[in-house]
């Protein structure tokens, strides 16, 4: 099983959108997936995550916002993918002022 990010976007925001139904506060999110999650039904995941921009400033012009999936009790070994990000040119620190929402597909 490979995971490819292929649908990625990021607004300003702090809500995380009724769809997704498991939640957590922080950098760890555990769920239970059925015993036969792998079995031709599983055709991706959506993550959502919502990231706060108090008194940051970027120095390098860009953000990535990366996740990496584990499995327990199945031969697949962790993955990472990005979520979503931004890159702008120019040499000046960017400020961001709000949080943002980031959500990606997989």
């Amino acid at each position: 099983f490979v995971f490819k990010s292929l649908i990625g976007t990021c607004f300003p925001g702090c809500e995380i959108p009724a769809l997704f139904k498991h939640q957590a506060l922080g950098e760890i999110l555990k769920v239970e997936l059925l015993q036969d999650w792998n079995e031709g039904r599983f055709i991706g995941i959506s993550l959502c995550v919502v990231v706060s921009f108090k008194e940051y400033k970027d120095n390098n012009n860009s953000l990535q916002v990366k996740c990496t999936c584990e499995f327990n009790n199945v031969s697949i070994s962790p993955e990472s993918f990005i979520v979503g990000g931004w890159s702008e040119p120019g040499d000046a620190p960017h400020r961001v002022e709000s949080d943002h929402v980031f959500i990606g597909y997989t």
